[in-house]
């Protein structure tokens, strides 16, 4: 394996391990997928005004708009990375 497919590789590991937390904050448990409801919860946060004590989804610690931000950034570096040519 070439140091460019692995960093490539690793690039795309990390964008899925820094959007972990945000796909782990919308799984139902319950249904066992994907609660797609959630998801603007998981991104943005309750919204304003805040919601009373013991609202919410338990051990919700989010917002992860930053980690979907960081996500993005790694799988741009890694189609960089992909289409650039040598330039040696």
């Amino acid at each position: 394996m070439s140091v460019r497919a692995a960093a490539l590789v690793g690039l795309l590991s990390a964008a899925f391990w820094s959007v972990l937390p945000w796909l782990g904050c919308a799984f139902n448990p319950i249904t066992k997928s994907i609660d797609v409801s959630s998801l603007r919860t998981c991104t943005v946060g309750p919204g304003f005004p805040l919601p009373p004590t013991g609202y919410g989804l338990p051990g919700f610690v989010g917002p992860y708009w930053g980690n979907l931000l960081v996500a993005v950034a790694y799988v741009i570096a890694a189609a960089v990375l992909a289409v650039k040519t040598r330039s040696s």
